[in-house]
């Protein structure tokens, strides 16, 4: 069993806080599984996809997780092809070389 935020959840159940999403292991451990968007649609680590004119973002380096939505590809938007990769992200892969 896992707690987390006063709730408790079985091995292999899955759980969102936030935007990130967790599955339950043994022992009481969690790992993040990936991320869901703000209309509840589950994202793998490493996914980037665009949406409805936003473009999300879920990285995952090293032990660190990444997640942003950001609107694009209207009228006074970036275009979603330009939308860089979330800063943090960017600076933890390029610290590494």
């Amino acid at each position: 069993v896992c707690k987390k935020n006063g709730k408790s959840y079985k091995v292999g159940e899955e759980f969102d806080v936030g935007n990130l999403r967790y599955t339950c292991q043994e022992f009481g451990v969690y790992v993040i599984a990936g991320c869901r968007t703000h209309t509840g649609k589950p994202l793998k680590l490493g996914d980037i996809e665009v949406i409805d004119h936003v473009k999300f973002h879920c990285l995952a380096h090293g032990t660190s997780v990444y997640y942003r939505e950001t609107a694009c590809g209207q009228k006074g938007e970036v275009d979603c092809d330009k939308v860089p990769l979330p800063r943090g992200y960017e600076q933890a892969v390029h610290s590494e070389v």
